[in-house]
């Protein structure tokens, strides 16, 4: 069991991540204007990800709770946390953070919450997610059974050599 001053410090942090004046000073949520980030728009590479803005992913944070609500906190790994929503654009600035949902929820719940409800998402642009989120129109996420790792492309190539 953590000591109560850990408790006190994952608290602060929650507050934080999602209230001013970081949430204020540093979370930039993307409108129409927003321009593409020069990484992509110059490395012949990722010139195929002009419209994005960025990635999200969810992140559980430890979380301390009362044992009745510890069933809803309890993760997918065991422990019992707080799932939080982070979206960086690729200058690593937060454009949006969505904290304080239980550990038992899923990535992609959070996702379709913060669309529901103060989600701006451009038309035409997206966001780079993980095979957690939903196919949507404002997400890439990799197609499942696609093995997308390097050392897996590389073990590939020797096969046919």
């Amino acid at each position: 069991m953590y000591h109560s001053k850990t408790h006190r410090y994952f608290k602060r942090v929650l507050f934080f991540l999602s209230r001013p004046p970081f949430y204020s000073s540093e979370v930039r949520f993307p409108t129409g204007d927003t321009p593409i980030s020069s990484t992509i728009l110059n490395d012949i590479h990722l010139r195929y990800f002009d419209q994005c803005l960025g990635a999200v992913d969810g992140s559980h944070i430890r979380a301390f709770t009362s044992i009745e609500d510890q069933q809803f906190m309890r993760n997918r790994k065991g422990f019992i946390s707080q799932n939080c929503l982070f979206m960086c654009d690729f200058e690593f600035f937060f454009i949006y953070s969505l904290c304080g949902w239980d550990g038992s929820v899923a990535d992609a719940a959070l996702w379709n919450d913060a669309r529901t409800h103060d989600l701006p998402v451009p038309p035409g642009k997206y966001f780079l997610a993980d095979a957690g989120f939903g196919t949507s129109d404002a997400l890439l996420v990799p197609y499942r059974g696609v093995r997308y790792h390097l050392k897996e492309w590389r073990q590939a190539n020797l096969r046919y050599v």
